[in-house]
């Protein structure tokens, strides 16, 4: 007797099984171990293949794959920010092929804008990083601004902001102002992130006529000897760990119209101007293998004139005496807020900082950071913008 026997092969086409939070998205910090784990299957077994920025991963020096049975490991020790970007892991078999990523869309709004300073002629405004990226990393944000009585929004800046902070420059004195900020990555624009208050274009009251009395629970804002300049909104705000409360006042300051005569005598009525004080609290933010972020605040006394800006210098530690050496870093431009990004720095070299302060009579003397620094990927450590 002879027996035939019939071997049927079945082929199943691979699928993958990534889990949920890496499909969302993997934030980690510089110097973190950054591991990738997803399963699979098929018949027969899928050949695993990983690919970054349209090129194949291969398991060697900085980068470790095990593809094993039913799964396949990406690991990166030591992360660094170049490690950033979108991963995508592909199975395929006689039966077909299978791409697991997740999907890039438009990052969400930034968070929790602020006005943190303003005059008649600039509004200095912050914010912070949107909790949703869209797939992609945040490439800047962009501020617009509408003008009381239009329904316009301009954009205000040309290139994408890096930091979540901004000084929007040029408004028109005595003019309302709304603000809005955008998030924006590779896909696009997020939604905007309206400012809640609006911005009234004029110097902020800030003088020996001014009194505040906090006595719980009231509290009071005293102006004595009240002049037409000090009209205008004023805002109060609230806080404590339950939550925020605000409220706005509009004070209007009537005055008898006719001539304005100042009388002085001599040696008697005079105005004392002087170079501003220093900068004060000189730090490093941020840095890199090739830069340097700095943050300072601004000096308690401006010489009794406004700022024009900051001065930021550096010098190769160790190649000049105590005051020379030093060479200026803003050429191009006047730097009016308080953090700057030294660029192009050599790794292996350590740095000193300084800072100075200018108002229309001369330079402050400057502020010094504490230590010469080398530039490096800072591990574990966050940092805030100081206003």
């Amino acid at each position: 007797m002879i027996s035939t026997w019939l071997l049927s092969i079945f082929l199943v086409p691979p699928t993958i099984e990534v889990d949920v939070k890496l499909i969302e998205g993997l934030v980690v910090k510089a110097g973190a171990t950054v591991v990738l784990p997803a399963k699979m299957t098929g018949i027969p077994t899928p050949n695993a293949k990983w690919m970054s920025d349209g090129k194949e991963i291969m398991s060697e020096g900085h980068h470790n794959i095990e593809s094993t049975g039913s799964s396949s490991i990406l690991t990166i020790p030591e992360s660094v920010r170049g490690d950033t970007g979108e991963y995508l892991l592909m199975v395929s078999n006689p039966a077909g092929s299978k791409t697991a990523t997740r999907a890039l869309t438009k990052p969400g709004p930034p968070g929790s804008p602020k006005l943190k300073d303003w005059s008649k002629s600039y509004a200095d405004l912050c914010w912070i990083k949107p909790t949703r990226d869209g797939g992609s990393p945040i490439l800047g944000y962009s501020v617009e601004a509408q003008k009381s009585g239009s329904a316009q929004w301009d954009k205000i800046n040309k290139d994408n902001i890096k930091i979540c902070a901004f000084r929007v420059q040029g408004l028109i004195e005595g003019m309302e102002y709304r603000f809005r900020i955008r998030a924006i990555n590779k896909i696009g624009e997020s939604e905007p992130r309206e400012l809640s208050e609006t911005v009234l274009a004029k110097d902020i009251l800030v003088d020996r006529r001014t009194e505040i009395n906090n006595n719980y629970p009231l509290c009071e804002l005293v102006i004595s000897n009240a002049v037409r300049e000090d009209y205008g909104k004023y805002a109060i705000s609230a806080k404590n760990s339950s939550g925020l409360a605000q409220a706005t006042i509009i004070v209007n300051v009537l005055d008898v119209p006719g001539p304005l005569m100042v009388k002085c005598v001599p040696h008697i009525c005079h105005v004392i101007l002087e170079p501003p004080a220093p900068p004060t609290n000189l730090k490093v933010l941020d840095s890199t293998k090739s830069s340097i972020s700095l943050g300072w605040t601004k000096p308690v006394s401006t010489g009794g004139v406004p700022l024009i800006g900051y001065v930021v210098e550096i010098r190769v530690k160790g190649t000049a005496k105590k005051d020379e050496g030093w060479k200026r870093c803003n050429v191009a431009a006047q730097l009016v807020v308080c953090h700057f990004t030294v660029s192009s720095l050599e790794k292996k070299l350590e740095y000193e900082f300084r800072v100075s302060a200018q108002n229309q009579v001369g330079m402050s003397l400057p502020c010094n950071l504490e230590g010469a620094v080398m530039p490096r990927e800072i591990l574990g450590e966050t940092f805030s913008v100081l206003m």
